[in-house]
């Protein structure tokens, strides 16, 4: 018998119909679920990517109205932009990366630059107006502003290692407010927190500035004292100058002629005279200037003959 015919099962075929119904009838149940899932994550990915990229831009956007509201750099390294405009920039891009920050850190910069130029900002440095220069006053309500702005930055940034330059920078420009208004015990309790914070995380060259501005601070409790007028030599002393009021002094005009003592006219430039020498034996009789020993004519050498003299006959005779 064909042993083919020996594996004949009778009702064969129903099962296998049967498995190929349990399939139909699972794809038909799960089909419509599983697009739905593939087709979330897609949409979830693609809106990433577009979110990504619209947040991107928005931080580039910040970052130019930051150096747009920063202007230019000035010769001592500080930027000569509005401070207001920088505020402006860190409210109305709050969150969008550091631009925030950095635009509180930079007019906090130039209002204390500001003070130390004695000058308020925003001035032409090159045409400095009389309304534009500071007095106390104002100098110190510019270091007001400028010490809130630091400490609301130290806030922000003290517990983000990631944000760590920005928190330096806070502590040194609070430090240095401080020692602007001679405050050394604020400002070495700041250096002390930026020294720690620096070695802490291996920034050497800043926690080396910041011990060395550390051992500088006895100088700025001590300021230099300037004489008073009764300590300076009066006026009055001087045969030259007189004094007309308390605030005019005027230069005695001296007769035609007149020498000061010690002075020398022969060594003014174009007086035609060389300049004498000093007495060899210290008495205070000028000597002769020194002969040039160079030129001095050899007696035992015969003097050439002056080529524009006149010829005359050989032998001389008439």
């Amino acid at each position: 018998m064909d042993d083919r015919q020996q594996h004949i099962e009778v009702g064969g075929g129903l099962q296998d119909e049967r498995i190929n119904q349990d399939f139909k009838d699972c794809l038909e149940k799960y089909t419509l679920p599983i697009l739905a899932v593939l087709l979330v994550v897609v949409g979830l990915y693609s809106g990433s990517k577009w979110y990504g990229t619209i947040k991107e831009q928005r931080i580039d956007d910040a970052f130019v109205a930051l150096e747009a509201a920063r202007g230019t750099l000035g010769s001592d390294g500080l930027y000569l932009g509005s401070p207001d405009n920088l505020l402006d920039v860190a409210k109305q891009y709050s969150g969008r990366g550091s631009a925030s920050t950095l635009a509180m850190l930079d007019a906090a910069d130039i209002y204390l630059g500001a003070v130390r130029r004695g000058i308020a900002p925003g001035a032409n440095l090159a045409d400095v107006q009389p309304d534009e220069l500071l007095d106390d006053e104002r100098s110190e309500e510019l270091l007001t502003k400028a010490d809130e702005l630091y400490k609301k930055v130290i806030d922000r940034t003290r517990h983000s290692q990631a944000k760590s330059v920005l928190y330096q920078r806070a502590l040194l420009g609070a430090a240095s407010v401080a020692m602007t208004r001679h405050d050394t015990v604020t400002a070495h309790t700041l250096l002390t927190t930026l020294a720690e914070h620096t070695e802490k995380l291996g920034y050497t060259s800043q926690a080396v500035e910041a011990r060395a501005r550390l051992a500088a601070l006895d100088s700025y409790a001590n300021p230099v004292a300037l004489l008073t007028e009764q300590e300076v030599d009066p006026i009055e002393n001087d045969p030259f100058i007189e004094r007309v009021d308390d605030n005019t002094l005027r230069v005695i005009r001296q007769p035609e002629g007149f020498v000061p003592p010690g002075f020398d006219p022969s060594m003014l430039p174009g007086s035609g005279d060389k300049p004498k020498q000093p007495p060899a034996d210290g008495s205070d009789t000028p000597q002769p200037p020194a002969q040039d020993q160079s030129t001095k004519p050899d007696p035992n050498t015969p003097a050439e003959p002056d080529p524009n003299a006149p010829s005359t006959p050989n032998g001389g005779g008439n």
